[in-house]
């Protein structure tokens, strides 16, 4: 392992007394959720909604791990639970963090934890094995879609593995119904024994809207504790002392059985308030949940039909409220399912008209009147009225030449920034274009593998590093990276973490690199927390916790020495010869090597500083004297934009300079320029 002082990781890190400033978007995460006056109206966006919800439900332990859109739910509880001494934080990874909260929840409390779509498939596993345990408590698992993955890797319907597992779903409309139905989902929760889930999509979650609060539930939040000491209850195996006795089939038979679990179930969904039918006819219907409800009630008032179209707003899914859904389909002739992603609801609807003599007929996306994936917005609404009622007259807002229009006005008038979507003065950034410029000296282009990873870094795969070849999901780098060399493919092996994501999912891959004998470097991204998401603190960074309690500081390179890693070197990515130099060492050690870039992200150092103006950044120009793409020389080197990428580094013509108000004063632009044209200069100077 290199051997690195303590006084030159300090360097590397960037910090200032170790002052940790993660608020990144208050805008998300407000004070209001703290205010005690029932009956208030706040505007709160639908995380602060959410988080409101579980305050006043008098929640006792709530866990996440961030993850747009459903971040900021978790750092709004923070503030209460530093407040009321109730327990909030940032767990490793989604699968500890809801066996954490289904360890509250065993012992009487009310628990909840926090994920976007990905994070579920992660707690996948405890959530089914743990059903049917019939906790004393409560736990409610809130669940961020996100349709179109505007701010996730893929685009998936969790709703689909809630039926899997069997569990409850219930799906807010407005930030109110957030709020309302975040109290419901722990009442339900608490009279089942059993988990119930909160649907929250990027719209409901990231939206604003007018809240009314109710009144703080301190005293659930301090019940007394309940807990079953007997391994009967909480075990998911065979009984040795009755063999052949299966406690997992049995469980499973009691919870479906009449009078269990799922038939109480049915009852609050068919009781449920959320669940609300309006009739004005006969001819029309239309099923909806969540917002794509309100496209739908928007739609049909854009069309002026509003009062033909009876309507049937689900606010329970899993189980659905099947006697409502039946008297509703035998009422209607035709019906429209309104819903985001996988046609779920749709389904069901099928399913249950199979056995019905006289039913609506169904329309929604498996007959092509609702789009498959993406989000459902009014004019996706609107399309699907006018289909099933065959309205011949409507024209559409955006017609086929005002489509084309738009079109092209953003390829005239959008300004494409060919360096990618770095921040200035990112240390990941430089990482980057240090292992990559190392890798294709030693191996050119096609002859070396490099996976990426969920986060800032993992814009390497786009212009102008092109350097990461992939990026699927939380620690699958180093796994692919794996299977890439035991094929016996012959090329370098490279995979690329950040330190949230080595402790989330990289460790258990490290392992398994050493364990079986993988040659293939580890490039570990260290910006001292969890950036893309919000600056979030994680086990290895600034050694405090959610809610700004000091703890240990687990250092990444010791985990790594302990898992038997021969070749640990930390970098500063700043000193780009000293980087080059160690990705070189470690792209040549036979077996696994790790070499840590690690600086504080270039955001939250300026937030330490207290923000760009006092922070008194240093400034660097470029000489068009000596730059070599400004004179026309032979070698026009474009290093600092086609290699490096800066964002701080603009075009002009034949000119290139940097944008002041950008610049954050790293000097890296200095040390790869190859033409000595980028110097110092004072502030104010372009």
């Amino acid at each position: 392992m290199g051997e690195v002082s303590m006084k030159e990781q300090e360097k590397c890190l960037g910090s200032i007394g170790g002052d940790y400033a993660h608020r990144t978007f208050d805008k998300y995460a407000g004070m209001d959720v703290l205010i005690e006056e029932p009956g208030r109206l706040c505007v709160l966006s639908g995380n602060e909604a959410c988080a409101r919800g579980a305050i006043e439900a008098g929640v006792s332990v709530a866990t996440s791990y961030p993850g747009s859109p459903t971040t900021y739910i978790l750092d709004s509880l923070s503030y209460a639970a530093k407040k009321w001494g109730f327990h909030a934080e940032w767990s490793v990874n989604e699968k500890v963090g809801f066996e954490v909260a289904l360890g509250a929840a065993q012992v009487g409390r009310r628990a909840m934890h926090i994920t976007k779509n990905v994070g579920m498939s992660w707690l996948m596993d405890p959530l089914i094995c743990q059903r049917g345990f019939i906790f004393p408590g409560a736990l409610v698992i809130v669940i961020g879609d996100d349709p179109e993955a505007n701010t996730t890797s893929v685009e998936m319907d969790c709703r689909w593995l809630a039926v899997s597992a069997e569990v409850p779903i219930l799906v807010p409309s407005t930030m109110q119904e957030v709020k309302d139905y975040t109290i419901e989902a722990f009442r339900i929760s608490e009279a089942l024994g059993s988990v119930v889930m909160l649907e929250m999509t990027r719209v409901l979650s990231y939206g604003r809207g007018k809240v009314a609060l109710g009144p703080i539930d301190h005293a659930k939040r301090t019940q007394p504790y309940g807990y079953d000491f007997s391994p009967l209850h909480w075990s998911c195996n065979v009984d040795p002392e009755f063999l052949g006795e299966n406690l997992a089939y049995n469980r499973h038979f009691r919870f479906h059985e009449p009078g269990g679990v799922w038939d109480h179930a049915r009852k609050f969904s068919e009781d449920f308030v959320g669940n609300v039918v309006t009739m004005n006819g006969t001819k029309y219907g239309v099923i909806g949940a969540g917002t794509p409800y309100l496209s739908g009630r928007y739609a049909a008032k854009q069309l002026k039909l509003q009062d033909e179209i009876s309507w049937f707003k689900l606010g329970s899914l899993n189980p659905f409220p099947e006697v409502k859904l039946r008297n509703f389909l035998a009422s209607v002739q035709n019906v429209l399912i309104l819903e985001e992603i996988e046609p779920m609801i749709e389904t069901f609807i099928r399913d249950m008209v199979a056995d019905m003599d006289t039913h609506a007929k169904i329309f929604g996306k498996k007959t092509g009147h609702i789009k498959i994936c993406g989000s459902v917005d009014s004019e996706e609404a609107t399309k699907g009225l006018v289909k099933m009622m065959d309205i011949k007259d409507y024209l559409p807002h955006y017609t086929p030449e005002r489509r084309r229009e738009f079109d092209s006005l953003i390829k005239e008038e959008i300004v494409h920034r060919p360096q990618g979507y770095f921040c200035p003065g990112c240390p990941e950034m430089m990482g980057i274009y240090e292992a990559n410029r190392v890798a294709r000296r030693l191996y050119g282009d096609d002859n070396f593998i490099c996976h990426g990873d969920i986060g800032c870094f993992e814009h390497g795969h786009s212009a102008p590093w092109r350097f990461e070849q992939s990026v699927m999901c939380m620690g699958a780098g180093p796994s692919l990276g794996g299977g890439n060399y035991h094929s016996g493919i012959g090329v370098k092996v490279i995979s690329c973490l950040g330190d949230s994501t080595f402790f989330h999912a990289g460790m258990p891959a490290l392992a398994n690199s050493v364990y079986n004998k993988c040659d293939i470097t580890y490039l570990i991204y260290d910006n001292r927390c969890t950036a893309s998401t919000g600056h979030q603190p994680h086990p290895g960074a600034f050694a405090v916790t959610a809610m700004d309690e000091p703890t240990e500081l687990i250092a990444i390179e010791d985990v790594c020495a302990a898992l038997g890693v021969k070749f640990i070197k930390i970098t500063d990515p700043y000193n780009v010869e000293e980087s080059q130099k160690i990705c070189e060492e470690a792209y040549k050690f036979p077996g696994v090597s790790v070499v840590i870039f690690r600086r504080t992200c270039a955001v939250l150092r300026e937030r330490q500083l207290g923000g760009k103006a006092k922070a008194q950044y240093k400034l660097y120009a470029i000489d068009p004297k000596k730059c070599s793409f400004t004179t026309g020389a032979a070698y026009e080197c474009l290093t600092c934009v086609k290699w490096m990428g800066c964002p701080s580094i603009m075009r002009d013509g034949q000119n290139l300079y940097i944008e002041p108000d950008l610049c954050i004063g790293c000097g890296t632009c200095a040390q790869v320029c190859t033409s000595g044209a980028i110097h110092e200069v004072e502030r104010g100077v372009k």
